[in-house]
């Protein structure tokens, strides 16, 4: 998994791609600390590059969406979006 990260003021957007599962998903929980703990309000997760998505994966964006007030995910990806669904996610991201 690779992470991309850029901040305006209190604003992030970070890129992820590859694959966010058990193994990758603490360092993505990580990244999203310390951006809280620099005061981001509004983050904006763009998913479009990521091949794999895991529990443990979607288990580290409800806590990120959680530790702001305004939470953007973009997904752009048919994996990404189909498991959304599946698990009624669709409520918290919104409907692509």
């Amino acid at each position: 998994m690779h992470v991309t990260t850029t901040r305006d003021g209190h604003k992030a957007v970070v890129a992820v791609s590859g694959d966010l599962d058990a193994e990758t998903s603490p360092k993505l929980e990580a990244e999203f600390a310390g951006l809280r703990n620099l005061g981001t309000r509004s983050l904006v997760v763009d998913m479009s590059g990521v091949a794999f998505l895991g529990s443990s994966g979607l288990s580290v964006l409800i806590v990120a969406q959680r530790g702001v007030e305004e939470f953007t995910l973009l997904r752009g990806n048919n994996m990404v979006d189909r498991l959304i669904a599946l698990t009624g996610l669709e409520r918290l991201y919104g409907a692509d």
